[in-house]
């Protein structure tokens, strides 16, 4: 019901509210007992748990822990690749400063210096020791060559000269003719390539057919440069006896590299033309071989050289630039692979006697060596030729 007016509101000064958590003492005088105020049907009503309170963590207690989160994926992918470039940058600092090594420098290495590309077999694969029976018991050689052969001769220090002093070998046919070449500048003999006449081919032909007629006219044609050394390299190849040789040398030095002869295509197997250095080897070793069947042929390579050019600066023969045709192992290649297609024996010396690390040493000019240079490929060729200890070397 609505009230009739404001007086019968009480002003909420006036009341006096009633603290029910406070428990208040009866008096004295009221006797309750137990009984009176327990109600059998009454339950105690359980206390209902209060609300926990989220808390921000700025103010979460320092005692609680807040529970981890697992990182996301492509922060841990992000890691691992970090720690792959640190450790690779490592690594690489580690590597780019290199360690310390101690080096014997007072140790001999020259037999690591290069690696000689040797080809030695015997004259009879079946058999290395086969010895082709001769009419004597002595050593026979005969050399083919140019000036490698005759340097040193007026001293008694030739190529010759040391091999009978380290073999005791008293028949050494030293043919070689100062100034020739493994090629003919054409194929057949024109009196405006002179040196063609007693050039490889050429002689190879004579010792084969016994036809001299070439020889002859290129000795009238030379004329004042026909010397008495080229004289007496023609009468050497008149006296040998070919049921006692015993081994042919042919060594060139590196006139026809200097000359830029044309190499040759290795190719062509079959290649027996004289104008280039691959089958001009080719045709002279298939008509030694037919003229002394029973010897054994050993090419010996030329030596490292220096080209020189007109203005007279000095190259090396590696030097693959356009001041060269052809570098001068590229010939050194072609007598490599005509003496495995002919079947003969190969010292390489271009890598394995005198290469261009120790060159200056032996050369006394671009081409030409000293007495200790041709030791070196004496020995060589020694080496080469009793490898099947074939002979008995009785040094003087």
């Amino acid at each position: 019901m609505k009230p009739q007016n404001d007086e019968e509101f009480t002003d909420l000064e006036d009341v006096e509210f009633l603290d029910l958590d406070k428990k208040t003492p009866l008096p004295p005088d009221i006797d309750v007992g137990e009984e009176d105020i327990v109600d059998e049907d009454y339950e105690e009503i359980p206390k209902r748990p209060k609300p926990r309170r989220k808390v921000s963590s700025a103010h979460r207690p320092h005692g609680k822990k807040k529970k981890k989160r697992m990182p996301e994926l492509h922060v841990i992918l992000l890691i691992v690749i970090l720690a792959i470039l640190a450790i690779a940058v490592i690594r690489l600092m580690i590597w780019n400063k290199g360690t310390k090594v101690q080096v014997d420098t007072s140790a001999d290495t020259s037999e690591f210096d290069t690696e000689a590309n040797d080809h030695i077999i015997p004259l009879n694969a079946d058999d290395p020791n086969y010895v082709a029976p001769n009419a004597d018991d002595e050593l026979h050689i005969l050399l083919l060559g140019n000036d490698v052969l005759t340097d040193g001769e007026d001293q008694g220090e030739g190529f010759a000269d040391l091999i009978r002093q380290k073999t005791g070998a008293t028949a050494i046919y030293n043919a070689a003719i100062p100034g020739s070449y493994v090629t003919c500048a054409q194929e057949e003999y024109s009196s405006s390539f002179r040196m063609d006449g007693l050039n490889l081919p050429t002689i190879a032909k004579y010792l084969n057919t016994g036809d001299d007629s070439v020889i002859r006219q290129a000795s009238e044609d030379l004329g004042e440069l026909f010397t008495d050394r080229m004289r007496a390299s023609l009468e050497e190849l008149k006296k040998i006896d070919k049921d006692k040789l015993d081994t042919i040398c042919i060594f060139y030095d590196s006139r026809d590299f200097l000359g830029q002869r044309p190499p040759g295509d290795t190719s062509a197997t079959d290649d027996v033309s004289i104008t280039n250095y691959f089958g001009a080897l080719n045709a002279s070793l298939q008509m030694l071989q037919s003229a002394y069947p029973d010897a054994r042929i050993i090419i010996m390579s030329p030596h490292f050289a220096h080209f020189v050019d007109e203005s007279g600066n000095s190259y090396s023969s590696a030097d693959e630039s356009a001041k060269l045709g052809a570098p001068q192992f590229i010939y050194v290649n072609r007598q490599y692979f005509s003496a495995l297609g002919n079947r003969v024996s190969f010292v390489d010396n271009f890598y394995g006697t005198i290469y261009e690390d120790i060159a200056d040493k032996y050369l006394t000019d671009n081409i030409h060596l000293n007495t200790e240079g041709r030791k070196l490929l004496v020995d060589r060729y020694l080496d080469a030729l009793n490898r099947f200890g074939t002979y008995e070397f009785k040094p003087e």
